[in-house]
């Protein structure tokens, strides 16, 4: 064990050397004391001796946990805004809390940024303003047009004609005073494919417009009329119905002028109607019936149609006199811009133009035939039907008996069927066009040299 070098002052904590008695701040020796190597060691290490090093670590840690047990006993202050768990269970605030309320609503709300984690309002648009009382709703397409009126456009059968018609009441239909002829009831053929029977109710030849009605609503879906003052040439129109049997055609243009024949108002358009699409509707952009169309007129023209101004559907429907030519309209309005028909009016007249049409819708019908008689050829030479002699074509005669034939080939039974369909579908379109010549007074004998000409001739086409 080494003498020890210096002893250490309880009050001042100095090393004094051990021949010092007293320490320099009047402390007698009397502390631990130090040996002469610990010290040579503190020295040698620059710092403190390893046991105050651990009093020191000691002391630290003890602190510390005093600190977080203090800190852990006392309570959190109270806050500011009570926190309210139920609206429904709070109470109503006392009068200086409501007035200060009061006031803080009155001050103008100050804008600040938002601090990060701090969500930011939600932003609800307001939602669109209705449209003005009287204002017309949005255009829809040319296709939500025609998809929302099919369902009332109906094919109308009679035994000697086809044609169009539409219903105006869930029993009501319209159609021309030509499609049923002198039929007291036809059948309807809805959109979907079934049928129905329908008395002719009314007929009115000078406007050529008739009404049909049938027993029981039958219309999932029924159109409106607009009266012509609200018809503007140039405007888009749209034309539905059965050209040339087939159902549900539709066509497009634009309405040319406004004419007056006689006592009827006209709506010229260039959409092509063909036979089949008398009686039905000629509707506007907003799917609404501005007139029902009627067959092409006047000679070696394209694009030239008329409709019965839906002004007489509306006072037929109405019991009003139907031939007056404006029908409802004003007739101020129309003088100024409904310039009258310059065609002949008289019988000759009515005449030529009916025989004219016939011509042009020959010319159609023998472009069809020509293609059917490629597919009868194509029969005969696989199925060896027997020839029938009694028209121009031999397949004319498909529409009303059987035919027999040789051929074995496993298909001749469908395809003789489809030749017979295709023979009836056009003799209805023959005889439609052969009765709409015979009420504009052509004579039979034109009619049949006309159907030579383009060799459409057969005896059944006048039944």
């Amino acid at each position: 064990m080494s003498t020890p070098a210096a002893w250490t002052c309880s009050r001042c904590e100095r090393r004094v050397p051990a021949h010092v008695a007293v320490c320099r701040c009047g402390n007698p020796r009397g502390a631990t004391a130090i040996t002469q190597s610990d010290d040579v060691a503190a020295r040698s290490e620059g710092g403190l001796g390893a046991a105050t090093w651990a009093l020191l670590v000691t002391g630290l840690l003890a602190a510390g946990g005093g600190a977080y047990l203090w800190q852990a006993r006392t309570p959190p202050p109270a806050p500011s805004t009570p926190l309210i768990v139920d609206d429904t269970k709070a109470s109503p605030p006392s009068a200086p809390v409501a007035a200060s309320a009061a006031a803080a609503a009155a001050t103008p709300p100050v804008t600040t940024e938002p601090t990060v984690g701090t969500p930011l309002p939600m932003s609800v648009p307001a939602p669109l303003p209705a449209p003005a009382a009287g204002e017309a709703p949005a255009r829809g397409s040319i296709e939500d047009v025609v998809a929302r009126a099919l369902p009332a456009v109906v094919m109308v059968e009679t035994p000697g004609s086809r044609g169009t018609g539409f219903f105006v009441a869930p029993d009501v239909l319209v159609t021309n005073d030509h499609v049923v002829g002198q039929s007291t009831s036809v059948t309807i053929r809805l959109h979907d494919g079934s049928t129905r029977p329908a008395r002719v109710e009314r007929t009115v030849p000078d406007v050529d417009l008739a009404v049909l009605r049938v027993s029981g609503p039958s219309a999932p879906q029924v159109l409106t009329l607009r009266p012509a003052d609200d018809v503007r040439p140039g405007q888009e129109v749209i034309a539905i119905g059965s050209a040339l049997g087939l159902q549900s055609t539709v066509t497009r243009g634009i309405v040319s002028a406004k004419r007056l024949a006689g006592t009827v108002l006209l709506l010229q358009t260039d959409a092509a109607i063909n036979p089949g699409n008398s009686g039905g509707p000629l509707l506007d952009r907003d799917g609404q019936v501005v007139g029902v169309t009627t067959l092409k007129m006047a000679s070696g023209a394209e694009g030239l149609g008329f409709a019965v101004a839906a002004d007489h559907v509306r006072a037929l429907l109405d019991g009003r006199p139907v031939t007056s030519a404006t029908a409802g309209a004003s007739r101020g309005s129309l003088a100024a811009s409904v310039p009258a028909m310059t065609n002949d009016t008289s019988a000759d007249g009515q005449r030529t133009r009916g025989q004219d049409t016939y011509a042009q819708n020959l010319e159609r019908l023998a472009q069809h035939a020509a293609q059917v008689d490629a597919q009868w050829a194509r029969f005969v030479a696989t199925c060896q039907p027997e020839a029938a002699r009694d028209g121009d074509r031999d397949w004319f005669a498909l529409a009303e008996r059987q035919t027999a034939y040789a051929g074995r080939d496993r298909n001749c039974p469908a395809w003789l069927n489809d030749m017979q369909r295709m023979s009836r579908e056009f003799a209805v379109v023959m005889r439609q066009a052969g009765e709409a010549a015979r009420r504009a007074g052509v004579y039979p004998g034109a009619l049949r040299d006309l159907r030579r000409q383009h060799r459409l001739d057969w005896t059944g086409f006048e039944r």
